[in-house]
């Protein structure tokens, strides 16, 4: 477990991630807030290589993240994993991101908000994944990938539980 202390704001710059069996638990809300652009997402369970079609690697299992409020600071932006344009901009981009063929992953009592992806995403694969009692909102759609900007998107999941969540728009 790694625990984020109450009061307490962390600036991130570039994308976490997170691997099998880590929970990242906030104590009071604790703030991790974008201070720098990135690209694709700021929290995400297991990690890429970098190439769309990679969907076996790094996936994560049984992790979470609770009570910690995530803030974009509308600089979180969709991935171009194509910019030659042959694929949708945008693809696999959210602030919390769930990556292919990751299970049993929950994102419980978090504030996620202010991006121009994806709120909260996951990817072909995932399944059994908990989003519950969040609070979610700051959406803008300014990116050309405004089709990939949603505040939950579960793309390809199974078994997903998407409950007592309050949705801002």
């Amino acid at each position: 477990d790694l625990l984020f202390p109450h009061d307490s704001v962390f600036g991130i710059s570039a994308t976490i991630y997170v691997y099998s069996n880590i929970r990242l638990i906030g104590q009071g809300f604790p703030v991790i807030r974008a201070i720098g652009a990135i690209e694709g997402a700021m929290i995400q369970f297991g990690k890429t290589t970098a190439t769309i079609t990679d969907a076996d690697t790094n996936p994560c299992h049984n992790s979470s993240i609770e009570g910690i409020e995530v803030d974009g600071n509308d600089l979180v932006t969709a991935k171009d994993w194509d910019p030659l344009g042959l694929l949708a901009a945008g693809l696999d981009s959210a602030l919390v991101y769930v990556w292919r063929n990751s299970t049993r992953n929950k994102i419980l009592n978090c504030k996620i908000h202010s991006a121009e992806c994806d709120i909260v995403g996951s990817e072909d694969g995932s399944d059994f994944l908990e989003v519950v009692g969040n609070e979610i909102y700051g959406l803008t759609t300014t990116s050309a990938a405004s089709q990939f900007a949603n505040l939950i998107n579960v793309d390809g999941s199974t078994n997903a539980i998407i409950s007592n969540n309050k949705i801002h728009t």
